[in-house]
């Protein structure tokens, strides 16, 4: 039996390494941005309503010329004491100088979920007070005004169990996001 299974794993670290590799060159489709606790943001997420990865994304500000800066008082927000650090993303220091982060988008965060929509409503509308584990960010005041960008790529699979954790790892790996529970 050790022998079979052993043939297994051989097979699916193959297909594990395919699978990494066509996911480095997937490509976000833009879904629009947001402005936090701007109540006039579009409705765009009810197209979503869809299996996939996502990825939220956050604006650095244009007064700040370097990452460095900006992450500084990013982190400063994100860690402030009033907020929990329960059941939140936290900042993932080796991704923090990963590369050199020129753009003015930083990625923030990417996950998975069989229901995109839903899982990006519980990011955005779940309190601290509840156990769900998300980014929270209407609860986070000090964040009001930060801009944000939602991107996503639809992956409709039968064996979401075994992809998409493949696939969310190796977009991870590539982007880079700064906050994360891995």
């Amino acid at each position: 039996m050790n022998n079979e299974i052993k043939s297994i794993d051989q097979v699916l670290q193959v297909q594990i390494k395919k699978l990494q590799d066509l996911a480095i060159n997937l490509k976000w489709e833009p879904l629009g941005e947001f402005v936090l606790g701007d109540t006039s943001n579009d409705d765009s997420l009810s197209k979503l309503n869809h299996m996939g990865v996502y990825l939220f994304e956050v604006e650095k500000d244009i007064d700040q010329a370097d990452f460095e800066s900006w992450y500084e008082i990013f982190k400063e927000k994100w860690e402030d004491e009033e907020y929990p650090k329960k059941h939140t993303p936290k900042l993932i220091k080796k991704r923090k100088n990963a590369s050199e982060r020129k753009d003015s988008w930083i990625p923030l965060y990417i996950g998975k979920s069989q229901d995109i929509q839903a899982r990006i409503n519980e990011h955005l509308t779940v309190g601290f007070d509840q156990s769900t584990s998300a980014l929270k960010l209407n609860a986070r005041k000090n964040l009001v005004g930060y801009r944000f960008r939602l991107s996503f790529i639809r992956l409709i699979v039968d064996e979401y169990g075994a992809i998409m954790p493949v696939v969310e790892s190796a977009l991870r790996e590539r982007d880079k996001p700064i906050l994360g529970r891995q």
